[in-house]
């Protein structure tokens, strides 16, 4: 028997509960993982080789979350592939220019 005036019985009343729980954890959490999901997409582009992509990444975390307990980490990390990214480049530049001298030298012993 319900009383008149009432909606939904217990079911109803467990279901708004959970409801209102999965919206205040969904609240509370987002800070939490924004931070972690960013530094976890960084890490994963760096290990399987898109340094570009994990500096990108990592300058966004940088960017939205300076204070963290975390940005000395990402810092570090950072630097150490835009690092990379950059001796990488100086490389392919001096062998470009290897292989140009390699060209001119039967020219000069002439």
């Amino acid at each position: 028997m319900t009383r008149a005036g009432t909606r939904g019985g217990p079911a109803a009343r467990w279901l708004a509960a959970l409801l209102l729980l999965a919206t205040i954890a969904g609240c509370v959490s987002f800070p939490i993982l924004g931070p972690v999901l960013l530094v976890a997409q960084a890490d994963r582009q760096a290990r399987e080789g898109a340094w570009q992509e994990a500096v990108a990444s990592y300058d966004e975390y940088l960017a939205r979350f300076p204070d963290d307990s975390w940005a000395p980490r990402i810092r570090e990390s950072r630097d150490t592939l835009a690092a990379m990214l950059t001796a990488r480049s100086e490389l392919t530049r001096r062998r470009e220019e290897v292989a140009r001298l390699r060209d001119e030298l039967p020219g000069l012993q002439a």
